[in-house]
């Protein structure tokens, strides 16, 4: 009997360029993990929905790094709008985000969010938080199977 793998599905949703190099590289190191991203809050909801351009391929993301400051709509926009449907609020959200402000924190966790992380300044950093990261939400944590 072979037994087959499930590969976790890492969606990050973020307009900055450099820091999406810095997460995928970080996250490619990792094993067993499949790195999805998409540069907005608008296109994010697409995704989930499965519209337009995801139609054909938009598997539901095992963990979502959802940015705050993006364009269209924000990083609290989307995750009001998440959070409030029915089909898509059990799916794990992070704020990763560069703000350490005090009322995005707040506002974060009143709107639902399940961590808030803010985005560290060296690649190193980097990985060492996204491996932590990845064996918190896929080794220990108990998520629902939210495939669809």
């Amino acid at each position: 009997m072979t037994s087959q793998i499930k590969k976790n599905i890492i969606l990050i949703v973020d307009d900055d360029d450099d820091d999406v190099f810095s997460i995928q590289d970080a996250l490619s190191k990792i094993n067993g993990i499949e790195i999805r991203n998409v540069d907005d809050g608008e296109k994010f909801l697409r995704y989930l929905k499965r519209e337009e351009e995801f139609e054909e391929d938009s598997p539901t993301p095992s963990l979502v790094l959802l940015d705050i400051n993006m364009p269209k709509k924000n990083g609290f926009e989307v995750l009001e709008e998440i959070k409030q449907n029915h089909d898509f609020k059990t799916i794990p959200i992070i704020l990763f985000t560069s703000s350490n402000n005090e009322d995005d924190i707040e506002r974060g966790y009143k709107l639902g969010v399940n961590s808030y992380i803010a985005k560290p300044t060296h690649l190193t950093d980097f990985e060492d938080l996204l491996e932590n990261v990845t064996k918190y939400w896929f080794g220990f944590v108990k998520l629902p199977n939210s495939s669809k």
